[in-house]
């Protein structure tokens, strides 16, 4: 078993812990991914004298999490905006459409 291997072992636990507690109920799998990827960030940058592995891996985690939410929901809202800005052209040419029909 690789390293990494024995770290996801040992951390899923707390990856699924902060899924449930950023109550992700969609994209579960997308959001364990991008936990890995936290965890495997964090082996990398890891640096004994500056505190405990775990506390360094769960903030990394945590965030990592936090900043996809974030994303995705801007994302939403620039899609919801750009759906009510289409919506709006429409109804007002549909009214402008009527206005002009016989």
């Amino acid at each position: 078993m690789s390293s990494f291997a024995k770290l996801e072992k040992t951390y899923r636990p707390m990856i699924i812990s902060m899924i449930k507690k950023l109550h992700v109920t969609k994209e579960w799998d997308e959001y364990y991914q991008i936990g890995l990827i936290a965890l495997w960030e964090a082996s990398c940058q890891f640096e004994k004298e500056k505190g405990s592995f775990s506390s360094f891996v769960y903030k990394k985690v945590y965030w990592a999490m936090v900043s996809h939410l974030r994303r995705q929901c801007h994302r939403k809202k620039w899609e919801c905006a750009l759906t009510d800005g289409l919506i709006h052209i429409l109804f007002d040419d549909r009214t402008i459409y009527k206005e002009h029909s016989c």
